[in-house]
């Protein structure tokens, strides 16, 4: 990977041999962790007592009995196949037909809530009685995305919100029939595609590329958005399509746009699933945990297609986006550089600001006059609206090319440059973002976090059905201050020790505490400063029982050996 961290590959600006080298590196590098994963996935899962999990039911006491008995669900797994992609882990497999736990493990160094998806093969289970059922006896709601043949199995795709999962640690859940627990504050869906959660209210467009309409923020009153083409509704995340006039060295500078020839994507309809589709998820307190809205969308004049599924959850002030991009267009001399652009009008705020991220940090720009500048992984806006402060924080995972022209955040999704290399972009993409709206100004460490957790969701790993001697939940590491984040965990270069990486992201500085899982502290006494090759240096560090202690600099690292 390192070997393509080149000025011409990381752009696109490299010609066609180098591009496919650069991919075909990636792609053994992606089979390579994807098959450390799975490895280290079936150590974690192999002791875990699953079946404490077992609810008080008649279905559960007969599965105990399979269980003694030697015959209790065991885990389906087909390898390296549907849903693997680069680096990922393959959905089909599951705990058997009745009773299906899955291990979330949490890759980051604090706790989290998020949607998870599961795929369950080959059940006789009632989609509309499902529930993950957690350590503590919580029936959590189960949405129903569908189901599917593939390869000769049938496959239902649910998901379902896994609830304060451990710092680099792990929960467990149970897929069962069962009655979920009430829903506080849930989703509600009306006539026109209309939406309100406890945070946001809006429409979805059924034929504007399913662009949110007239969006506000029910806690500042903010609204987002501004009118198109003389409509009255106020689109708010929509794709436009985008040409950039014919341009020297057009892979690597951008050219002017034509603004006649944008236009907004569109869609033929939007199909909506959850509420009343799953009974598990009905609840006396009215509306579901979830929903989950698709469009299939044309890019106008063109042989190119995205189709865009939104996720709206009640417990979060997001809207969570996969975008299926399929790209056939070819840039040229005549024609120009087509392309898409995510755009995310803020017209209502006032004094608004701008932060991007950088390596280890972030900067605030200003730069309303349309220039593209690079941020990793997010990209935010803020300023005064009707109560007080309002922003929204765009989260990606693999576009990095984001600009402010006027009051409107862009992020390119796609552009079809044609030299050096003149098919550049011509492929099935996916695209995964995300709206994260504020009623206060978050601060860098809670933008950087954010990111980090956007680009490494949690893990759902299969698991067997048994009696074993690990619990169903265990915490690792957890970064105990609100203004650093872990960048780095690894095994000592020289010894048997662990080495830590903390990043200050405030500008505060100070102390900053982790604490360590028992089993992870076992047999480490001292912490050491070291600088990035691992060699000794000065500085505080101690590391008393299972809490390490160290100071940081303002915006800036500090490596620990513990030994």
């Amino acid at each position: 990977m390192l070997f393509h961290q080149f000025h011409d590959v990381l752009p696109g600006s490299c010609v066609r041999p180098t591009r496919e080298h650069a991919l075909s590196d990636f792609q053994e590098v992606g089979a390579i962790t994807g098959a450390a994963k799975r490895v280290a996935g079936w150590a974690l899962a192999a002791d875990l007592d699953t079946a404490s999990l077992l609810p008080d039911t008649p279905a559960a006491a007969e599965e105990r009995e399979l269980l003694a008995a030697g015959h209790a669900n065991t885990a389906f797994v087909a390898g390296a196949g549907i849903g693997a992609g680069l680096s990922g882990l393959s959905s089909p497999a599951t705990g058997g037909r009745r009773f299906q736990p899955f291990v979330i493990y949490n890759p980051c160094a604090w706790a989290r809530t998020e949607r998870v998806t599961v795929s369950l093969w080959d059940t006789d289970l009632d989609a509309g009685r499902l529930v993950a059922r957690d350590d503590e006896g919580r029936q959590v709601p189960v949405l129903v995305h569908g189901r599917g043949h593939e390869w000769g199995h049938e496959r239902l795709t649910v998901s379902f919100e896994a609830r304060e999962v451990p710092g680099l640690g792990y929960r467990t859940y149970l897929l069962c029939e069962g009655t979920a627990d009430p829903v506080e504050g849930g989703v509600t869906y009306g006539p026109r595609e209309r939406f309100d959660t406890p945070y946001l209210g809006f429409r979805l467009g059924r034929h504007t590329g399913g662009a949110l309409l007239d969006l506000v923020d029910h806690r500042t009153g903010a609204q987002y958005g501004a009118p198109r083409d003389g409509q009255v509704e106020r689109l708010f995340g929509f794709w436009e399509s985008v040409v950039e006039r014919p341009w020297m060295m057009n892979a690597w500078v951008l050219g002017e746009e034509d603004l006649a020839a944008a236009r907004v994507v569109r869609s033929r309809g939007l199909a909506v699933h959850g509420g009343a589709r799953n009974q598990a998820t009905l609840a006396a307190s009215g509306g579901s945990p979830a929903y989950r809205a698709e469009c299939h969308a044309q890019v106008p004049g063109t042989h190119s297609s995205v189709r865009l599924t939104y996720t709206i959850a009640n417990s979060e002030p997001r809207l969570d986006v996969v975008a299926d991009l399929d790209w056939r267009e070819i840039g040229d001399a005549e024609r120009g550089i087509p392309g898409l652009v995510l755009s995310l009008p803020c017209d209502q705020l006032g004094a608004l600001t701008t932060r991007y991220e950088l390596p280890y940090g972030s900067l605030v720009r200003d730069l309303p006059d349309g220039s593209e500048v690079p941020s990793n992984r997010y990209a935010h806006v803020g300023g005064q609206g009707p109560r007080g402060y309002a922003g929204v924080t765009l989260l990606q995972d693999c576009r990095y090319g984001h600009a402010l022209r006027g009051a409107e955040l862009r992020l390119r999704m796609v552009r079809s440059s044609y030299e050096p290399d003149p098919t550049p972009e011509v492929a099935r993409q996916q695209i995964r973002y995300s709206l994260y709206f504020w009623d206060r100004e978050p601060s860098p460490a809670e933008l950087t976090r954010l990111g980090q957790a956007w680009n490494h969701p949690l893990i759902a790993l299969p698991a067997n059905l048994q009696s074993g001697a690990n619990p169903t939940l265990a915490a690792g590491l957890q970064v105990c201050t609100d203004n650093v984040v872990l960048t780095a965990a690894k095994k000592a270069e020289a010894g048997d020790g662990l080495v830590l990486r903390l990043n200050e992201l405030n500008g505060t500085g100070g102390p900053a505490t982790v604490e360590l899982s028992p089993e992870l502290a076992a047999g480490l006494t001292r912490a050491v400063r070291l600088d990035l090759l691992e060699r000794e240096v000065e500085g505080a560090a101690r590391l008393e029982g299972t809490r390490l202690t160290v100071d940081l600099p303002a915006h800036g690292l500090a490596t620990v050996g513990l030994y």
